[in-house]
């Protein structure tokens, strides 16, 4: 798995938190975990700070899920240049 470069389970009605398992997959450049329901008051509840540490990552698309926390400031202070979609969410 550490070879996947795209990961895409948009509309599947997902819940819970993000995993933190993508840290590992060292060549990720597409995400799309969109149209989910990832909330942010359950379980751990965070967008996990290490996929701002992804370094291949191209696109993150967390678009239309339900997260409320804050953006970790590690995607304010990375080396991520890659574009994020976040609208549709509650985020501060």
């Amino acid at each position: 798995m550490h070879a996947l470069n795209q990961f895409n389970v948009y509309g599947n009605h997902l819940n819970g938190s993000i995993p933190l398992g993508f840290q590992h997959l060292e060549s990720l450049t597409y995400l799309n975990l969109s149209s989910n329901n990832f909330r942010g008051n359950r379980l751990t509840g965070k967008i996990p700070e290490v996929i701002g540490l992804m370094q291949a990552l191209a696109v993150l698309d967390l678009n239309d899920n339900e997260l409320v926390v804050p953006i970790p400031p590690i995607f304010g202070n990375s080396t991520y240049t890659g574009k994020s979609y976040l609208h549709g969410n509650k985020l501060t």
